[in-house]
Parts: structure tokens; C-alpha cells; sequence
């Protein structure tokens, strides 16, 4: 039988959550709803091209009224 360790104070992560250590994670405006959305991990590669914050919104690609981003 495989023993675990419980956190302690003296560990780093102990009361933290889950991939909290790594810092803020860049954040863009969506071109299409002006919502602000952050890096996905999947975007790694592509970052700098990515413009939209979901399929939805790369689908209609137009600004909508009253989202701040009119043409």
C-alpha cells in the first residue's frame, strides 16, 4: 500500500490552489464581443493570431453594436 504525504506548512503549495504558482496568464479582447479572455494553453503556438474567444464568435467575426468594437 502506496503512502501519500500530507501537505504541511512547510511545503510551497500547502493551501493553495491547484497551478497557482505560475503566475497571470496573458490576456486579449475578443475582435468579435469585446470580452476580455486569457491564454489557453492550445493557443501556445498561435497566440499572436488568435483573435477571437470562441467559435461563436470567430463564426460571426463582425463586431456586435454596443460592444466597444465598431468599425
Amino acid at each position: 500500500m502506496a503512502r501519500h504525504r500530507k501537505p504541511t506548512e512547510q511545503t510551497p503549495a500547502a493551501g493553495l490552489p491547484r497551478g497557482s504558482g505560475r503566475g497571470p496568464k496573458p490576456v486579449k479582447t475578443c475582435m468579435a464581443c469585446g470580452r476580455p479572455f486569457e491564454w489557453r494553453r492550445k493557443w501556445a503556438r498561435c497566440w499572436e493570431a488568435v483573435k477571437y474567444c470562441s467559435d461563436r464568435c470567430r463564426a460571426r467575426g463582425t463586431p456586435l453594436p454596443g460592444s466597444g468594437r465598431e468599425a
